[in-house]
């Protein structure tokens, strides 16, 4: 499974990129296991990416964000996560 993570940040970066991905993994690792070889099942791309934008939520929960995943790397899943802006 390939994922791509878009996610919001300000010009002094408050978040860090390396602990994004290693959290990344870990969410992955625990949907799929750590050699990744259990089986998707019927679950869909989209239900992978809204997955792991639910996780990335409870730990950046003032960041916009895209998640995208693909099981060969051609045909991708995509789902958005907008934050609310304070007017």
């Amino acid at each position: 499974i390939i994922v791509i993570v878009k996610i919001e940040t300000s010009e002094d970066r408050q978040i860090e990129f390396f602990m994004l991905k290693n959290m990344i993994d870990d969410i992955i690792d625990k949907l799929f296991g750590v050699e990744r070889t259990k089986q998707l099942g019927r679950m869909s791309m989209e239900e992978i990416s809204y997955k792991i934008i639910c996780q990335l939520q409870e730990a950046y929960p003032n960041a916009g964000m895209i998640v995208s995943a693909s099981e060969d790397g051609h045909v991708r899943g995509i789902v958005e996560y907008e934050r609310e802006y304070n007017r």
